[in-house]
């Protein structure tokens, strides 16, 4: 499974969409098939994948970069629409293990403000779905964020995604006001 995951990573720092789409897609269905899952849980919990330079030979005495899986999430500066539902449903699932940190979190929002109008629907759901797996204690941080956008983004399309957002924090558990501040 590792060998996949850093191949399908790889092409996902690419420049060519189909690439960056198939790959992504291939790292969902990892992640939900039920024989595969564990192998690439393991994978973006070992915190480290090998970043070699395309130009360099092998040779043992190179040192290669060892970088976090989760870190391509880290670089993007942008996320396609077609992008965000399997983007969403990846981090829904490392959500769940509590692989996705709050500089992620504070990262991927922090897109919002360059996503175009008519895109921001598809870019919210990745929010909306992983507030419904996301560890307790991770919800403030997540609602601080969302009830916070960049000056000149409160849109219809926020005010939709917070209605939803507040539907599944409600949903959940939860012992704190996280709730109330939507």
């Amino acid at each position: 499974c590792e060998p996949w995951l850093e191949l399908f990573i790889f092409f996902l720092k690419g420049e060519i969409f189909e690439k960056q789409l198939f790959s992504l897609q291939q790292i969902q269905i990892l992640l939900y098939d039920p024989l595969l899952s564990t192998g690439a849980l393991s994978f973006f919990s070992s915190g480290e994948i090998n970043e070699y330079n395309e130009y360099e030979e092998e040779d043992e005495n190179i040192q290669h970069n060892s970088i976090s899986p989760l870190k391509i999430f880290e670089e993007m500066k942008t996320i396609h629409p077609e992008l965000c539902s399997p983007i969403s449903e990846i981090l829904t699932k490392l959500a769940e293990y509590n692989l996705v940190t709050n500089d992620l979190i504070s990262h991927l929002w922090s897109l919002h403000s360059v996503q175009h109008s008519s895109d921001l629907s598809k870019f919210f759901v990745i929010f909306s779905s992983i507030s419904t797996t996301l560890p307790v204690e991770q919800i403030p941080v997540l609602v601080s964020k969302c009830v916070n956008p960049e000056k000149g983004c409160e849109t219809e399309e926020w005010l939709k995604f917070l209605k939803t957002l507040a539907e599944n924090i409600g949903k959940r558990a939860i012992e704190d006001d996280s709730f109330s501040i939507i």
